[in-house]
């Protein structure tokens, strides 16, 4: 996987990821395979966003400690 994706990237191919295996028509061993990386990019795409989550804590507690 390239970890230099941007999350709406990474997102956009995890989607169709799971497209592909709702399909259900792929043979056992690319079926394994693509849910492996999709796997792999849930997790990423989880880590983004958790960084952006902290990112926004960390300006809202300054912007607050700010204002006082």
């Amino acid at each position: 996987m390239d970890e230099n994706l941007t999350f709406e990237e990474a997102f956009a191919k995890l989607s169709q990821l799971v497209e592909l295996l709702e399909k259900g028509d792929k043979p056992l061993e690319e079926s394994v395979s693509l849910y492996d990386e999709a796997m792999q990019l849930s997790g990423y795409c989880s880590a983004l966003l958790n960084s952006a989550k902290l990112k926004i804590e960390t300006l809202t507690r300054k912007q607050a400690s700010d204002e006082l």
